[in-house]
């Protein structure tokens, strides 16, 4: 089987395994239902902009043209939500970089802090709000009906899953030396004694702040350089390999 065919096909399997959970749900007496069938998209559009006005982290994976999210204001309330301090992870098609408009796009976005990356693999639209709720096409074929939302834990568990397997295939859309240049001074500190091989406490006493804060900082660093967390990697050594590796240094 071709290697790009395994999330897209899952993520179709998934959805309709859904689609029959909220056909079944919807005989039910009303409830908060765990798998909910919502046809009106003015409907789901306004349950995904409540939730990212609240959201602290957003996953995505963007299977269509920027542009028509654009043109429902999907560009602002992304930056808004950058804006408040949501992490925020995109993976997109890699042929949307062939359009120069759209390509600008992700890189805009890329740049204000949601962080992009891209490939070649075929999947469908999701989106997960804070590892709780998630949004995917009811027909992957046919984008404009609706969505099925998702928070059942453990199904929501397997989404996040197929998004951060999907995410570690894909490529990042910067260069390691743009990556760390968007990182603040005080966190370029914290990443220099990072690659001295300093503890966050001695980091701490270096910087006269205290570990809660270096934590912080330490998180955003990972976020910014595209690093979630991952049993497999070590993200103290791939970020200090990133610092190491950057340009300009």
């Amino acid at each position: 089987m071709d290697e790009v065919e395994p999330s897209g096909r899952r993520l179709e399997l998934i959805a309709k395994e859904l689609t029959r959970i909220a056909a079944f749900q919807a005989a039910l007496p009303a409830t908060t239902y765990d798998v909910e069938r919502v046809e009106d998209n003015v409907v789901v559009w306004q349950l995904v902009s409540d939730l990212s006005e609240t959201a602290d982290e957003i996953l995505a994976m963007r299977a269509r043209d920027a542009r028509q999210r654009d043109a429902k204001g999907g560009m602002r309330i992304t930056l808004d939500a950058l804006a408040r301090g949501t992490i925020m992870r995109t993976v997109v098609k890699a042929d949307v970089l062939d359009s120069p408009d759209q390509a600008a796009r992700v890189r805009e976005l890329h740049a204000a802090g949601d962080l992009h990356r891209v490939t070649d693999e075929r999947f469908s639209e999701l989106l997960i709000f804070d590892r709780r709720i998630a949004f995917l096409p009811i027909d992957p074929a046919e984008y404009p009906l609706g969505a099925l939302v998702v928070r059942q834990p453990s199904m929501v568990a397997s989404l996040v899953d197929l998004f951060e397997q999907t995410w570690a295939r894909a490529r990042d859309v910067t260069t390691p030396c743009e990556q760390v240049e968007r990182l603040t001074r005080r966190e370029r500190e914290v990443l220099g004694l990072m690659a001295e091989g300093r503890s966050n406490g001695a980091i701490a006493r270096a910087l006269s702040i205290t570990e809660v804060t270096v934590a912080k900082h330490v998180a955003n660093i990972f976020a910014k350089l595209g690093l979630p967390p991952d049993e497999r990697d070590h993200r103290r050594v791939l970020a200090v390999l990133a610092y190491l590796g950057s340009c300009g240094r």
